[in-house]
């Protein structure tokens, strides 16, 4: 591994492992015992048990895939103030992915990256509250570099290279990566939460489209899709009403 990213602390401290069953669950374990410094990065192209949003597993091939995560200390940040953090590093990603691919890329609430209709990228965002403020995040991202098989969602994730037809450097991948994390994350930091607000929507994956989502009992329903709130609600138009619902509530289906 050779990465020198151009930050001022995203990788700058960046520990690289051969493979490990979580990245996410390495960093936690290290910031139970140490105090990280800000922007400390865990990082494999071999992550055997990753996780994302409410347990969801992400399968691909051996060795084919970035995974990296990484301690931010976002105490600037109130609690109701999380998902510009979310936002923030859903469009470092989607940069990320956008850059490379050459591709239209896209988000899907809350933070999947989509390219052609299928998932290249996922994030899990996991946060400590104290008192009033987001002591600390730890933020993982994985991207889909060369896997050519995704076991039971081969038809719905894809890799970089199924849509750019050249091959890509690993370690090239996760400089950009990092230096898209610290370039979002000091927007955020330095107040810019509308121009985050709207660049989020404005690439959210479907707005203004017909989707079919799946609410909390199992059922299905068709809505129009009209964004998502500052508060990371996605707001819907159903039978010409606005509704809106946590994430959790609803699922986007397609």
């Amino acid at each position: 591994m050779n990465i020198f990213p151009n930050t001022l602390f995203v990788g700058k401290v960046c520990t690289y492992l051969n493979s490990v069953d979580s990245t996410q669950t390495y960093l936690k374990d290290m910031y139970a015992n140490t105090a990280p410094t800000e922007g400390t990065v865990i990082m494999t192209y071999d992550q055997l048990s990753g996780y994302g949003q409410r347990e969801s597993r992400w399968v691909g091939d051996k060795g084919k895939s970035v995974s990296l995560s990484t301690i931010l200390y976002p105490v600037f940040l109130s609690p109701v103030q999380q998902f510009y953090l979310s936002m923030a590093v859903a469009l470092a990603a989607r940069r990320t992915v956008a850059i490379l691919s050459e591709q239209p890329t896209y988000i899907k609430w809350p933070n999947d990256i989509m390219i052609r209709g299928k998932k290249v990228s996922g994030i899990l965002i996991e946060t400590v509250l104290r008192m009033s403020k987001v002591k600390c995040a730890f933020i993982g991202i994985g991207i889909n570099v060369k896997s050519r098989s995704f076991g039971d969602i081969d038809n719905k994730a894809i890799s970089l290279e199924d849509v750019s037809h050249h091959t890509f450097d690993q370690d090239e991948v996760a400089k950009i990566l990092m230096e898209n994390i610290e370039q979002y994350y000091l927007k955020v930091k330095s107040g810019k939460y509308d121009t985050i607000f709207d660049e989020y929507n404005n690439h959210l994956y479907r707005r203004g489209e017909e989707i079919m989502l799946e609410n909390s009992q199992g059922g299905d329903f068709a809505a129009k899709l009209i964004g998502v709130n500052k508060l990371g609600m996605i707001r819907l138009e159903v039978d010409q009403l606005t509704q809106e619902y946590v994430y959790g509530a609803v699922r986007i289906k397609y």
